[in-house]
């Protein structure tokens, strides 16, 4: 809502905008500007704060009363972080789309690391552990909403508090485990692992076998299962896929099929054996001319390692194969695209039956008719109204195809040209392209 304010023990923040750039600000802000109300934010932004080392990690969000919600945590969760939209149509757009309201909103976060652009190493056996609680506070208004120094200092109390709430969480135990009902266990993945280190001799990891029993291993692990125990993959279409060098090395010692070729396949391509990959999915096509997922992963690797054209073609031979799939759909028609065979790319949208993809089929016809010179039918498209449910996060397609059937000036002072709001995607940064 309108006045609320982020509070945090911090001087200064690394600031990551969408034209990728990383810079330290200072906190609540320079020039008359204050980024600790995100009502104000001008335009998208992560904002991660340098907290102060002498002082619990917390981060509250209050309105304009001086009520709202407080984190606080052990030194180990170090990083504290404030996202906004910012107040720019592109980002009153996004919230729009994700939310289905008008209604603004900010995210608070915490985290180990003092970015998201970091990692931090966790070395074999070694344990991390942490309290943090969160909840309701009340603070005075006049001291929140003043001086930076008062408001943080008027939350301290509230700190305090919450910090003595996470003291029974650590009374668990002198090892550090918790007593109590497990109230979820871990997919089957993790118990996957858990066999083939006991299959392979490995040692076991407590950790993996407490948190995933064998119990949750079912129907999707199965052909993994069968891999392990008989040295062969199970002759069924693909449901998963695993890589890693101990998966690797079991992939390659298996008894030769087209469903393993396939497998290896993804295997060398994750590890960057790109060639290596195409031989092994070109083997799997000749053991299997009808395996329309061989056929997939060459027309994919052959539009990435540089081939448009050819990639264009396997595409279409897998989508013969294999009609009812939308999102072998969607890459055959973009792979059509990128080799300028535009005309079949918008028969090939035209043709795609309903499905959750209809907004992406119509999208990508629209950008077909713009290359093949039918602006008029790209027009056609807009002004019936596109919404492309499957965005990426920051992803500007929409505006550039507005933008490019509807060729425009520079806005006022070199600003950007006018899109309408509905198809305002663009935040700060070049535009993202079809």
């Amino acid at each position: 809502s309108p006045g609320s304010r982020v509070v945090v023990p911090s001087r200064t923040a690394f600031e990551f905008t969408y034209d990728r750039r990383l810079r330290r600000v200072p906190v609540p802000g320079a020039g008359g500007a204050d980024l600790t109300y995100p009502h104000e934010a001008a335009r998208t932004a992560d904002h991660f704060f340098e907290l102060d080392p002498e002082r619990l990690p917390w981060i509250a969000a209050v309105d304009r009363t001086g009520v709202g919600l407080l984190q606080v945590s052990g030194r180990r969760l170090r990083g504290r972080k404030l996202f906004t939209w910012g107040t720019g149509p592109g980002g009153r757009r996004w919230q729009e789309f994700l939310t289905g309201s008008a209604h603004a909103y900010f995210e608070v976060q915490a985290g180990l690391a003092r970015t998201q652009l970091e990692h931090l190493r966790l070395e074999p056996g070694e344990r991390w552990s942490w309290s943090e609680v969160y909840g309701p506070v009340a603070v005075p208004v006049e001291a929140v909403h003043g001086a930076w120094a008062e408001a943080v200092e008027c939350l301290e109390a509230a700190v305090a508090e919450a910090h003595l709430e996470s003291v029974p969480g650590r009374r668990a135990g002198a090892d550090g485990r918790r007593q109590g009902a497990r109230l979820h266990a871990g997919s089957g993945w993790g118990a996957l692992e858990s066999l083939r280190r006991e299959v392979a001799g490995e040692q076991p990891s407590p950790v993996i076998d407490r948190l995933f029993p064998r119990s949750s291993l079912g129907e999707a692990q199965r052909p993994w299962i069968t891999l392990l125990k008989t040295g062969a993959l199970p002759p069924v279409t693909p449901r998963s896929y695993v890589a890693g060098p101990a998966w690797s090395g079991l992939l390659e010692r298996a008894a030769d099929s087209a469903v393993s070729m396939l497998h290896r396949g993804v295997a060398r391509w994750s590890a960057g054996r790109l060639e290596a990959a195409v031989e092994a999915w070109e083997t799997a096509r000749a053991l299997d001319p009808g395996s329309w997922l061989a056929l997939r992963n060459l027309a994919a690797a052959s539009g990435l390692m540089g081939a448009p054209g050819r990639s264009a073609e396997q595409y279409l031979r897998a989508l013969e194969l294999m009609p009812g799939v939308p999102q072998l759909r969607v890459e055959a028609i973009e792979a059509l695209i990128a080799a300028d065979r535009f005309a079949e790319a918008i028969a090939l949208a035209q043709a795609a039956p309903a499905s959750a993809l209809t907004g992406r089929f119509r999208f990508l016809e629209a950008w077909a008719a713009v290359g093949n010179g039918d602006i008029q039918l790209a027009e056609s498209i807009l002004e019936r109204g596109l919404e492309v449910a499957d965005l990426r996060e920051g992803e500007a397609s929409l505006s550039d195809l507005w933008l490019a059937v509807h060729p425009a000036p520079q806005g006022p002072a070199g600003g950007r040209p006018d899109v309408p709001f509905v198809y305002d995607f663009r935040l700060d940064g070049p535009p993202a392209g079809p």
